[in-house]
């Protein structure tokens, strides 16, 4: 007897089937195997006090490795000075090394702050300008430093102290040591940029916001004695020469601290403490105003960098922020634009958040500088050595100076005074008593 067709087993769909409970078996123990690597790699990284130490110690070891052989020997301004007429010699006139997320150690996942190990590596680097990025914890309102990535997702594993920071600046910045700044760039000047990624809202929280000011100028008096103030030239406190402040002859910063801001300190200006009931509780040492030298301006809208704002329109900026798009996107036909902006305003160039794909490549670094005129483009001093090759590799800008000169057609050229000469005696008209002549 024929067997009925659909009564018979399916031979072929029992073997499907079971191909497909095996990989959905071996997909679960996948799944597990991850889900453990992910626990014990988060029970690794937790902020406990051991774990810190461990990367502690991991990240000293990698940043001593990483920059041996280029930290001394490293030459200052004397060296780009010299390229240059006196009359151009001006802080406008030069690109310098500089470093952000000071304090940090790294990496830029799980990683750690140790504030003197940190600033040790960016004096060792000939760094110049160091961007120091201030934020606070989640429903607090003390300024810490903290690294965050772009969802603002916390990533350190611990926070970073300002006053910590602004102490070993104070300690080591213009003290040649040889695991610290080379003698060379020892007595340059420090541009020091306290760049606010997060404050109260001065609009809704102004009280709030004047006091979170209050407590970074609190933590920064270790640096008092080096920022720059009265000088023959003028005080330099409070902004008052902030028109001119890059147009000064370089050799008037010497040993000194500038210090720039993204803030508005105006608060503290006149009555503005009393105007918010804050004058007999805000002390002198928490005048951040007082520090400052310079404020910095977005050129660009929203920022995207931090708070910085756009200026009013009655307000022509000193200095400015943007990210590297405002200018690596300029047309052929707008640089001489561009450039004529580098000529007027001291310009810092960098990503709304470090990290390991915020690098840049070496032409970009060249048409910033080159091209543009820029003077600043920080780097991170964890960076891979790909990224940190583009700035101190054999044939990069800063592999043996801190300072770089900018090609004459980008600088700026204070204009030839104009000499009045005395006229030729023949056109005296003796004040209008001319005798008239006799025959």
């Amino acid at each position: 007897m024929e067997s009925i067709p659909f009564l018979q087993p399916n031979l072929s769909n029992q073997s499907t089937g079971s191909i497909v409970k095996f990989l959905l078996g071996l997909g679960i123990v996948i799944i597990a195997i991850v889900c453990i690597q992910i626990a014990i790699k988060q029970t690794r990284l937790r902020a406990t006090p051991d774990n810190i130490k461990r990367i502690q110690t991991q990240q000293l070891a990698l940043l001593g490795k990483q920059w041996t052989g280029i930290t001394q020997g490293k030459d200052g301004l004397p060296k780009a000075r010299s390229s240059l007429p006196a009359d151009q010699d001006l802080l406008i006139n030069y690109n310098v090394l500089s470093t952000r997320l000071l304090g940090y150690l790294g990496p830029f996942d799980s990683g750690v702050f140790d504030e003197d190990a940190a600033v040790r590596f960016a004096c060792s680097s000939g760094a110049r300008c160091f961007i120091l990025e201030i934020d606070h914890a989640e429903g607090e309102l003390e300024p810490i430093l903290v690294y965050r990535d772009s969802w603002g997702i916390k990533r350190s594993l611990n926070e970073g102290s300002i006053e910590k920071v602004a102490k070993s600046i104070a300690a080591r910045a213009f003290t040649p040591s040889n695991d610290g700044v080379p003698a060379g760039v020892s007595d340059d000047p420090l541009f020091l940029v306290c760049y606010f990624v997060r404050t109260p809202s001065p609009s809704r929280q102004p009280r709030d916001y004047v006091r979170f000011l209050g407590k970074v100028a609190q933590q920064l008096q270790p640096l008092q004695n080096r920022l720059i103030g009265l000088t023959p030239q003028g005080d330099f406190r409070r902004q008052a020469q902030e028109s001119k402040l890059f147009f000064f002859p370089t050799s008037i910063f010497k040993g000194s601290i500038i210090c720039l801001t993204n803030v508005d300190t105006s608060p503290f200006k006149g009555d503005g403490l009393a105007n918010l009931g804050l004058k007999g509780e805000m002390s002198p040492s928490q005048d951040l105003d007082r520090l400052v030298h310079c404020r910095l301006y977005s050129k660009q809208s929203p920022s995207g960098l931090g708070v910085t704002s756009n200026p009013s329109s009655n307000v022509r900026p000193a200095a400015v922020c943007t990210t590297p798009s405002y200018w690596l996107t300029t047309p052929p036909d707008r640089y001489a634009d561009a450039i004529a902006q580098t000529k007027q305003a001291w310009t810092l160039v960098m990503h709304p958040v470090a990290s390991e794909s915020s690098g840049f490549t070496e032409q970009q670094l060249k048409d910033l500088f080159t091209t543009y005129g820029v003077h600043a483009v920080p780097c991170s001093l964890m960076d891979s050595a790909p990224a940190l090759d583009v700035f101190v590799g054999p044939n990069a800008p800063y592999k043996k100076q801190a300072w770089v000169s900018k090609p004459e057609l980008l600088r700026f050229i204070p204009p030839k005074p104009i000499v009045i000469q005395n006229p030729p005696p023949q056109t005296n008209a003796g004040g209008g008593a001319i005798r008239a002549p006799t025959f």
